[in-house]
């Protein structure tokens, strides 16, 4: 995978802090370096920033992904949680975008802390809510064995068992 950078030159979003008008923005895995008025800066990708990224791009290679959770997991209880507490930009940790791929093995490896069943995103959708709307039969069957709150409504007041009905490309109302 390969190390993206954005910039993000708009005055509403970006930071000024003396520098210029410029937001910075990297994906990916791997070494980064961004000059900017003589400073260079350097990010290795932790373990679970690099999942997330992974989970992220449909190109990424799931045996990839499924080696570095098995590596988090061999590493002990640290290296696990470290793998698992991350998330995206919108508050999505890798449990709930391996849930949106569909990817039922990787789900169940990342469910060994069942409290990550209760995490929620921005728009406090949980796993289960992700995996309902998208009509993932058997990541909705784990979840709810795990103890997955089917009741719990989401910021747009949705609860995993509405939203698996209301998406007509995908939602039937059985899985929940």
């Amino acid at each position: 995978m390969d190390v993206d950078f954005n910039m993000d030159l708009n005055p509403v979003t970006c930071c000024c802090g003396g520098q210029g008008m410029i937001r910075q923005v990297l994906k990916g895995d791997g070494i980064a370096f961004i000059g900017a008025m003589g400073v260079l800066t350097h990010k290795v990708l932790a373990p679970g920033e690099k999942l997330i990224a992974m989970l992220g791009d449909k190109t990424a290679d799931p045996e990839e992904m499924h080696a570095l959770v098995d590596a988090a997991i061999a590493g002990g209880e640290l290296a696990y949680l470290g793998l698992t507490t991350a998330r995206d930009r919108s508050g999505k940790n890798a449990l709930h975008l391996a849930a949106t791929r569909g990817d039922a093995t990787l789900c169940r490896k990342l469910l060994r802390r069942r409290e990550d069943v209760f995490a929620m995103d921005s728009n406090r959708d949980t796993a289960l809510h992700i995996a309902a709307l998208a009509g993932r039969q058997l990541i909705v069957t784990e979840l709810l064995a795990l103890g997955a709150l089917i009741h719990e409504k989401n910021r747009d007041l949705m609860t995993p068992l509405q939203l698996s009905v209301v998406d007509e490309a995908h939602g039937n109302g059985e899985i929940v």
